[in-house]
Formats: C-alpha cells, structure tokens, sequence
C-alpha cells in the first residue's frame, strides 16, 4: 500500500543503521567511559582518562577510514554519510587527539584533568 500523498512513508528497517553512526559512537563511549572513570580515580591516575579518550579518538578514525570504502549512504532517513561527512568525522578525530597529547603535560595533576 502507498502511502497518500502529501505523507511521508514510515521508514523502513534499513534505513536504521547504528552501524553507520559507528564513529561517533565511538566517540560518545570513550567519552562518557573517560569521564565516569575520572570520578573514581585519585588525582595521581588521572592520566588514565587521556589514554581512555585517546584510544576512543584512534578508533573512531580507523571506523571513519573504514566508511571511506563504502558508498555514500543516508541514515535514519536524515544523516547523509558521504565523503564530506568522513573527512570532518576524521578532522575532529585527529584534531581532539591532538589536542589531547598538547594539554597531557599542561594539564598534569590539576585538580579537574579528567575533565
């Protein structure tokens, strides 16, 4: 059955691709894993919540690298994946990691480092 016109059709099943979100899920998890670890670790370990999110950041670039060989693709009926979308999921990636490594000293034993 078509749907009338002037409605939209309801989205069907594979339109919904969490696979197709995989780098910024990634990048959510290592987030919120860095941060709740960073309550529970004394100031001294804190250095652990950079090496959380640095490795998040490294996988989400190799998934965004990963995406770059498949082809351009909408998800949830309104997230285009295409090349423009990989090349900023990959910018962010590398530039957050980076910026990571530059504050790793700067931000050494401050009380809000996991921050």
């Amino acid at each position: 059955m078509s749907p009338s016109p002037g409605t939209m059709p309801m989205p069907g099943p594979m339109s919904m691709d969490p696979v197709a979100l995989l780098p910024e899920l990634i990048i959510l998890a290592g987030a919120v894993t860095g941060l709740v670890i960073g309550l529970f670790l004394p100031r001294r370990r804190q250095h652990v919540v950079a090496w959380i999110c640095a490795i998040a950041l490294v996988a989400a670039a190799a998934a965004t690298l990963a995406a770059l060989t498949r082809p351009d693709r909408v998800a949830f009926e309104s997230y285009a994946i295409d090349p423009a979308t990989n090349a900023a999921r990959l910018t962010v990636s590398l530039a957050t990691l980076l910026a990571i490594c530059l504050a790793a000293r700067w931000a050494r034993d401050h009380p809000r480092e996991s921050e």
